[in-house]
């Protein structure tokens, strides 16, 4: 198992949480939701903090989308008040399934 496997993993699951809180959801009915908004920016934080532990050079042309994730895990995890539900929700509907497919994507020999 590659040491990176557990980071993978924390993220995967993290998604799929997010797609399992907002199935059903649309924009106005999330940014109404307290629960769903700090559940959701709680997930974020997993995500980014979990791509941290990844090095850049593993994710290739990724890498860009890879550092937002991490800069947005940091504005969450140290001015929360700052976190717009609406940025939230278009990140979730934008990036999350963009990232998901990239983690499919990753090599697990180059994980070693």
């Amino acid at each position: 198992m590659s040491k990176y496997n557990l980071w993978l993993k924390d993220i995967e699951r993290a998604i799929e949480n997010i797609e399992n809180s907002v199935r059903g959801s649309d924009i106005n009915s999330f940014s109404r939701n307290q629960d769903a908004i700090d559940s959701n920016g709680m997930r974020m934080q997993i995500i980014g903090e979990s791509l941290k532990k990844i090095p850049p050079n593993l994710w290739g042309d990724y890498k860009t989308e890879i550092k937002s994730f991490i800069d947005f895990r940091n504005v969450i995890s140290h001015a929360y008040f700052k976190i717009n539900p609406i940025l939230l929700w278009d990140v979730i509907q934008n990036k999350i399934p963009q990232l998901k497919k990239e983690l499919k994507k990753l090599d697990n020999k180059k994980l070693k």
